[in-house]
């Protein structure tokens, strides 16, 4: 799906920041009219025949992260992922917590580089994801000993 309607971008936007949501740079960008942003959130889904068409820069994102559907799947669980290889100029692979920093960096690179497709994953299947893109990508990853999501320890919750 490609957000392209300025009131609904707009109202996603409010919702990511309400939320702290770190895909809001995406949402922002689209909305201020700086790039396009589409996401595919379903493994049965195929890619967009919109994105093929979109001329300008496009942040498409595929969301193999574990909320909200509690797991990940990795590539081999993705209709979509050939035709989103294909597709990306760039590929950056988020296999690591959300960090706003991360998301606005690859907004602002989508002017330059016009169709980069973002995975959002879990730390286990970072490297899954960068194997089946036999091209240089960038992977944010958890420092070594850490993982995404990192299971909740309930003495720090008090």
């Amino acid at each position: 799906m490609i957000v392209t309607n300025k009131a609904a971008l707009e109202a996603a936007a409010l919702r990511a920041a309400q939320c702290q949501a770190p895909q809001l740079p995406f949402l922002r960008a689209a909305a201020d009219g700086r790039h396009e942003f589409g996401l595919v959130m379903n493994p049965e889904n195929v890619w967009p025949s919109k994105a093929e068409k979109i001329r300008g820069p496009l942040v498409m994102l595929i969301a193999d992260d574990p909320s909200p559907s509690g797991f990940s799947i990795g590539p081999d669980g993705w209709k979509c992922r050939h035709a989103a290889k294909r597709w990306a100029r760039a590929t950056v692979i988020h296999g690591t917590g959300a960090d706003l920093d991360h998301y606005r960096a690859i907004s602002d690179a989508a002017a330059t580089l016009f169709r980069i497709l973002v995975i959002e994953t879990d730390s286990k299947h970072v490297d899954a994801w960068a194997d089946f893109f036999d091209r240089k990508v960038l992977i944010f990853k958890p420092p070594p000993g850490e993982c995404h999501p990192c299971p909740v320890q309930r003495e720090r919750l008090h």
